[in-house]
């Protein structure tokens, strides 16, 4: 019988066997490393993304905007949000149109832009896969920010209804883009025509205070006119706006009367103008106008400096000079750059026919304006009358949820 073969010595295998071991273990700890680098340098660089859009947004939703401006803030965000302690890469800043409604929903160089997108990226030096002879990859973050979200439901709503055609016999004009509204800027159909989220809006932001100012009497009639071309707006008579009673009176989103409605009388809408009470107001709702004899409370709840309304009120003071036609109704506001001036918030109704006493008006639009007058008292020669307004249609930021029905609120959001 044969003797069984005897094993070899082994000694020494289990030093081989842990050097091939190790070294796996050790690349495969490289590149968990790598990797774990990589990931936090793309969550770096997509807040270097976010924010520079957003900037590039804000500058955008401004007056007197240029793609320059919107570049320059957008490139500056960019270095200001570094990765890994680096500057990034600004690979591209493009202007373009975002529709939240309908795909594509982003629409580069397309005019007026109302969004902004940005591409950034970073190198990834200094990894150790690179040591390894591997290409170690450029990480690229992108996003978007659109200047001009509507904003559907707003709070502290003011107890003002501002005639929808106003607003659009300002818009129209300076529409000329389109020759078919600005070549009958008085029409009916333009008048009462939807509002355009991009191209209207861009209106309001670029066109200057001269070409948006408008004045108001405190009235019960629509400026319709019975459906005929205001005289408000062909020959640039005041018009009317109207006092609501607030809360709203019918609820869109429930298809019922609010709960609880509106409440009325003098104090009531004086508190709503001050500011003592808010409430909320959205696309569809409706008001209940109140009859016009509300000129005392407008103008006296208006004024912070009225010791009957202090600390309430829209203007920390309303300049009462009859002598001083140019000074005499300012609306003064000490945050404001030019001293006078509040941005409000309104409804925009449309009557079809015309709204006298106590009517009930549908909100077009949730619009703003800047109030730069509300005359304290009337002049002899009828020049301005008690409680009328003066002010500019311009969009105005607000904080409430998107919708998608268009409005002069707006917001800056990322989109994607």
């Amino acid at each position: 019988m044969r003797a069984m073969r005897r094993f070899r010595n082994r000694k020494g295998v289990f030093v081989v066997l842990f050097g091939i071991l190790f070294t796996a273990l050790m690349g495969a700890a490289a590149m968990a490393i790598d990797f774990s680098r990589i990931w936090a340098m793309r969550n770096e660089l997509q807040t270097s993304a976010d924010a520079s859009a957003l900037a590039g947004a804000v500058q955008l939703s401004m007056t007197t905007n240029s793609s320059t401006q919107v570049d320059s803030a957008a490139r500056y965000y960019a270095a200001a949000n570094r990765a890994m302690g680096v500057a990034v890469n600004v690979d591209s800043v493009v202007l373009g149109q975002w529709n939240d409604n309908t795909a594509p929903y982003w629409n580069p160089g397309i005019n007026p832009p109302n969004a902004v997108r940005v591409v950034v990226s970073h190198s990834t030096n200094g990894l150790i896969m690179s040591a390894l002879g591997i290409t170690a990859p450029n990480v690229h973050a992108r996003a978007t920010a659109w200047a001009d979200a509507p904003i559907s439901t707003t709070n502290c709503i003011r107890p003002w209804a501002i005639p929808y055609e106003v607003l659009m016999g300002r818009v129209n004009p300076l529409r000329t883009d389109d020759p078919s509204i600005s070549g009958a800027p008085f029409s009916r159909a333009n008048l009462t025509r939807p509002f355009d989220p991009a191209k209207d809006m861009a209106v309001l932001r670029n066109a200057g205070s001269n070409n948006l100012r408008f004045t108001l009497k405190l009235g019960q009639n629509s400026n319709s006119n019975n459906g005929t071309i205001s005289d408000s707006l062909v020959n640039g008579q005041p018009g009317n706006f109207q006092a609501v009673a607030l809360p709203k009176y019918w609820d869109f989103a429930t298809q019922s009367l609010a709960n609880p409605g509106p409440t009325r009388g003098g104090s009531a809408y004086a508190d709503a103008i001050a500011g003592k009470n808010c409430f909320k107001l959205a696309i569809g709702d409706s008001l209940m106008t109140e009859t016009g004899n509300k000129v005392g409370p407008t103008v006296a709840a208006a004024d912070k400096s009225d010791p009957q309304t202090a600390p309430f009120g829209v203007c920390d003071s309303i300049v009462d000079n009859k002598q001083d036609p140019v000074n005499n109704g300012k609306c003064m506001n000490a945050a404001s750059p030019t001293g006078y001036g509040v941005e409000i918030k309104a409804a925009f109704y449309f009557c079809p026919s015309s709204c006298s006493g106590r009517s009930v008006v549908g909100v077009n639009l949730l619009g703003s304006f800047t109030l730069e007058k509300i005359y304290p008292n009337s002049d002899p020669q009828k020049t301005w009358d008690k409680s009328q307004i003066v002010g500019v249609f311009n969009p105005v930021s607000d904080v409430g949820p998107i919708g998608g029905t268009a409005t002069t609120l707006r917001r800056v959001i990322l989109v994607k």
